[in-house]
């Protein structure tokens, strides 16, 4: 929070469920993609997912939406679910995720961002400040505080970005506020995912399809030590020949030993070993498109995810490591490495109350492997910014692994969970 002092600018910023005038910036129209107009979400939200088993539609706890994430429609006729006598949408985010919302027009806007702020070019998805004009430089002490869910528009300066927003002054009404960032701070508040340009393609990158490679997995405490070379080609979607399975394995951090069966023509089974006492290990691949702007198209990128889970005997408790990699050219290029212990300082410690907290998150979430479990605005404002520092991927595909990592309690629990959070924290 924002200390208060008598130098301290603090206004109510215009939020997105107010409309602005109209002022020039980088672009005063937001962009369309492919995927049509943006809408946004008028204020935070939860969010779900849908899977299938066995063709029975499921549904899971994704996580928290911040304020102000653009949200597009998936397809030309939203699929629609009724959930526990509610009705909800689909929507694929900025960051390339299909998530189910709530119907609700409170949450989501009716309209598109361009139709209500067609001047706008930027939002704010969490309180910060910017400089007054007249300031040689600020911080959160001195600066004018700018509420999250607020549309701004921003232009280029001679090394800085004006910024300009409305605010409702409870003496003189709606008011023109401006300021601005030095252009490496606002440069780096888009990367971490404090504001987005509106005026830039979204989405960036799409999430296809995660796809677990079952046949490279361990469970608790074994070892393996073989590997079926057609099985993992052909799960993987690479050939067997060149060399080409051999070098995703080992960019996923697998050890090979050699080829069973080699001079004899049936070379399909490769030596390996890991796993061990007190952990298992589960491979995913990523199916993501990135949109490429040269040619207006989005192009199919491989991504692939190492997790390293933490045991208690044979039961999977928590994801201790995740490591992400993609395939790009003819080999593998590592692209994060995040653990348990980074984004919770006190998780693997072995005392009774933090393995107490851990028990108590497993049960309640039946079971379900997490790395995270955000349970609101500020756990998720928390994670966000530690994954930034571990990983310079772009924020979508941050998004993409964050949260198809994390596990959120259902709305009930969720309280409770948020303590038990705090005590491995």
């Amino acid at each position: 929070m924002f200390t208060t002092n008598r130098l301290r600018r603090r206004f109510l910023g215009l939020s997105l469920t107010m409309l602005p005038i109209v002022l020039a910036a980088w672009s005063s129209n937001a962009q369309e993609s492919s995927y049509g107009n943006a809408h946004y979400l008028k204020k935070s939200a939860f969010a779900l997912a849908i899977a299938r088993d066995g063709g029975r539609p499921t549904y899971r706890n994704l996580g928290y939406l911040p304020p102000g994430l653009l949200l597009y429609k998936d397809g030309t006729a939203q699929r629609a679910s009724q959930i526990s006598g509610q009705r909800w949408i689909t929507w694929i985010t900025q960051h390339g995720l299909t998530v189910l919302l709530q119907d609700d027009s409170r949450t989501v806007s009716r309209n598109p961002f361009i139709d209500n702020y067609g001047g706008r070019n930027g939002v704010f998805h969490a309180d910060h400040y910017i400089c007054a004009s007249e300031q040689v430089e600020c911080d959160e002490s001195n600066g004018i505080e700018i509420d999250r869910s607020t549309a701004f528009s921003a232009t280029e300066n001679s090394g800085r970005i004006d910024i300009e927003f409305n605010i409702e002054d409870p003496e003189t009404g709606r008011r023109d506020i401006r300021g601005y960032l030095p252009a490496s701070v606002f440069e780096r508040l888009e990367a971490n995912g404090t504001l987005t340009r509106t005026d830039r393609a979204h989405p960036r990158f799409v999430l296809d399809a995660v796809q677990e490679v079952k046949e490279l997995a361990t469970a608790c405490g074994a070892v393996r030590t073989e590997i079926d070379s057609e099985q993992v080609g052909a799960k993987l979607g690479v050939s067997v020949d060149g060399g080409v399975l051999l070098r995703v394995l080992r960019g996923l951090g697998i050890g090979i030993q050699g080829s069973a069966g080699a001079g004899t023509g049936t070379e399909t089974t490769i030596a390996t070993s890991y796993g061990g006492k007190g952990e298992a290990r589960r491979f995913y691949n990523f199916d993501i498109r990135e949109y490429e702007e040269a040619d207006n198209s989005y192009q199919e990128k491989e991504y692939y995810a190492l997790v390293t889970i933490a045991c208690r005997g044979p039961v999977e408790l928590v994801v201790r490591e995740l490591q992400v990699s993609e395939w790009r050219g003819d080999d593998m290029v590592s692209r994060a490495n995040v653990r348990l212990e980074e984004l919770y300082p006190n998780s693997l410690k072995k005392e009774d109350d933090v393995v107490e907290q851990i028990d108590r998150l497993h049960d309640r979430l039946d079971g379900r492997l997490f790395l995270t479990s955000i349970t609101g605005r500020k756990e998720y404002e928390r994670i966000v910014d530690v994954w930034s520092q571990q990983t310079s991927m772009d924020i979508a595909l941050r998004h993409m692994f964050m949260t198809e990592f994390n596990a959120t309690c259902a709305t009930k629990h969720r309280m409770e969970c948020n303590r038990w959070i705090n005590e491995i924290n």
